[in-house]
């Protein structure tokens, strides 16, 4: 929890006590039956969340695999350009499924906040790949969200070199993420 000084109103007690830090992971073939799954950083700062993640641009892959049912042979033998983008995708997906997306937060300080903003630009970010382990600076969604936040708030998120969703989602169940319900 954060520290508060000696004189601080309820009101700047409160908002420092809304700040936290978390991951959000959407399992596979929740969203579609093809949906490779999905996990991201948010953070919360005085009543707003912010949704960042980290994906890669259809357009990027070659015009036969472009399908979402493609992406998967593709993507465990080839790096595409990595984005880290604004996730829009992720935020609709806690309101669409709340009952799948696993949360996890974590109390986090006004540094925290800041640090993971900076971290967090939207754009270009090395290589993207569903085997990111195979390539030099390559990342996927779950490898790019556990560097994150342990980058932020120190090893709070057991490290996944293979980036599987479904390894993922036993670690976040491990300690002790729930549904967005």
């Amino acid at each position: 929890m954060p520290q508060t000084e000696p004189g601080d109103s309820p009101q700047t007690v409160t908002k420092m006590q809304t700040r936290s830090i978390g991951v959000k992971l959407l399992p596979r073939k929740v969203a579609y039956e093809h949906h490779p799954g999905h996990m991201g950083v948010t953070w919360k700062e005085e009543g707003e969340r912010r949704f960042r993640g980290f994906r890669f641009d259809v357009l990027d892959l070659p015009e036969e695999v472009r399908k979402p049912e493609m992406w998967r042979s593709y993507l465990f033998d080839h790096t595409v350009r990595g984005v880290v983008v604004e996730d829009v995708n992720l935020e609709d997906a806690t309101t669409r499924f709340p009952d799948k997306v696993l949360c996890k937060q974590w109390d986090a300080t006004v540094e925290n906040t800041a640090t993971l903003k900076a971290r967090t630009v939207p754009g270009e970010f090395g290589l993207y790949s569903f085997q990111p382990d195979k390539y030099v600076g390559a990342h996927n969604c779950v490898t790019w969200t556990i560097s994150t936040v342990n980058g932020v708030l120190g090893p709070v998120l057991q490290e996944i070199p293979t980036g599987r969703i479904k390894l993922a989602v036993a670690v976040l169940q491990q300690i002790g993420a729930r549904p967005a319900e």
